[in-house]
């Protein structure tokens, strides 16, 4: 039997994912994959379904199997191509994102700068994946609570894709960047500024219901949550959770973020019955996904501590 191309199997995985068919992308890219598996010459092919498996678990918060997948591709990548060129480096720069959102900031920041390197040397430093590896170093610095070195590589990324009319989507998503380090910084109002323009571009360039809408949402609420703004911060996250909802449904994290900032904003608010309910909820996937020691984990049974401290008061 014929094999697909890659682009064939691509474009059905895409038919899976616009209509929420995680489980049965899952099994088609493990079919794939053993159909290649003993099909000389088809070891990019290979790489690239062992990426996309690594992506799909990290969607599912499934890290442990994403991480597996992900270093199989990258290892693989690196047989055929060599260590310096641009598809390798795609790849480590996968592996970086996830060990980020694990929250393995040190291995994530090895990567993410190997990734910086060898784009610099395979594909110089205005093109786009250079630039995009900057912003991936600088949020993971936001999470580091690196901010100014953090505000320096985004700044230097939105230089280089200014002027780039073919990335749009990226150039909106720099602004986003950028506002969550000046927020951090103390610059309220350039922030605001930016966050506003960002998520009005992503509703030109992508509609309301798109997962980057969802993102600027909840950033511009924990914007208005840090200047104790309860009312217009509710009103984001909520405008987020609804579209987290539609895309992720309830377990997957982005909405369990959402729920979590959802909370702390009805606690200050004097909410405690919503409180509770919302970070109950954060708690328990939470705890699913990342354990019962991890920070993420752990901030929210804080904020559930303080609220049965104020009603045994």
């Amino acid at each position: 039997m014929e094999k697909e191309d890659l682009k064939t199997i691509l474009s059905k995985l895409d038919g899976f994912y616009k209509n929420g068919r995680s489980a049965e992308a899952e099994v088609f890219l493990l079919e794939k994959l053993q159909e290649f598996q003993d099909f000389n010459g088809s070891e990019k092919t290979q790489a690239a379904i062992l990426s996309e498996l690594g992506a799909l678990y990290k969607e599912l918060s499934r890290f442990g199997e994403s991480d597996r997948y992900f270093t199989r591709a990258g290892e693989l990548m690196k047989s055929i191509t060599g260590e310096v060129h641009p598809d390798y480096a795609t790849l480590i720069n996968n592996r970086a994102g996830l060990y980020r959102l694990m929250g393995r900031y040190d291995e994530a920041e090895t990567l993410f700068r190997k990734t910086i390197d060898l784009y610099a040397r395979t594909l110089g430093k205005e093109h786009y994946l250079y630039s995009s590896s900057l912003n991936n170093l600088g949020l993971l610095y936001q999470d580091m609570k690196r901010y100014e070195e953090a505000a320096a590589l985004h700044e230097k990324a939105q230089e280089i894709i200014a002027s780039q009319k073919e990335h749009k989507i990226a150039y909106a998503t720099g602004f986003n960047n950028l506002a969550g380090v000046y927020r951090m910084l103390g610059r309220l109002d350039e922030a605001e500024e930016l966050m506003l323009r960002g998520l009005e571009m992503f509703r030109a360039l992508l509609g309301d219901e798109h997962s980057l809408v969802a993102s600027g949402l909840n950033n511009l609420g924990s914007l208005y949550y840090s200047e104790g703004r309860y009312d217009k911060a509710e009103e984001a996250f909520l405008a987020s959770r609804e579209i987290c909802l539609k895309l992720y449904g309830s377990e997957q994290l982005e909405s369990l973020s959402v729920s979590q900032n959802l909370g702390l904003v009805y606690e200050k608010m004097g909410n405690s019955l919503k409180a509770r309910m919302y970070l109950e909820k954060a708690a328990s996937g939470m705890e699913r996904i990342y354990g019962a020691d991890h920070a993420r984990y752990q901030g929210v049974l804080e904020a559930l501590g303080r609220l049965e401290k104020e009603e045994e008061n």
